[in-house]
C-alpha cells in the first residue's frame, strides 16, 4: 500500500525514505510549477502554500492547499497515463 506524506515544513522531508526523496522533490517541483502558473492565470496575489501531500505510489500526483487571506484553494495535479 502506498504511503502519503504531508509536508508542512522542510523538516517533514526527513519523513520520506532516503531512496525516495529524489522522486518526491521532482514531483513537488512539477506540481509547484503547475500551481504557480495556475495562480498567475487566476490573477491571485500573495498566496501561501500551506502544505502538500505526496503519495509514494509512482503516479506523480500532488495535492496542495493555497491560502489567500481567508480563502483556501485545494489543487490536485495528476499525471494521466
Amino acid at each position: 500500500m502506498a504511503k502519503t506524506y504531508e509536508i508542512r515544513t522542510l523538516s517533514d522531508f526527513f519523513k520520506v525514505p532516503s531512496d525516495r526523496i529524489e522522486d518526491c522533490l521532482k514531483e513537488f517541483a512539477v506540481g509547484l510549477e503547475f500551481l504557480k502558473a495556475n495562480h498567475e492565470l487566476m490573477g491571485l496575489e500573495n498566496g501561501q502554500m500551506e502544505f502538500f501531500n505526496w503519495t509514494d505510489d509512482g503516479k506523480k500526483n500532488i495535492t496542495a492547499d493555497f491560502k489567500f487571506g481567508k480563502d483556501v484553494i485545494r489543487s490536485e495535479v495528476t499525471e494521466e497515463g
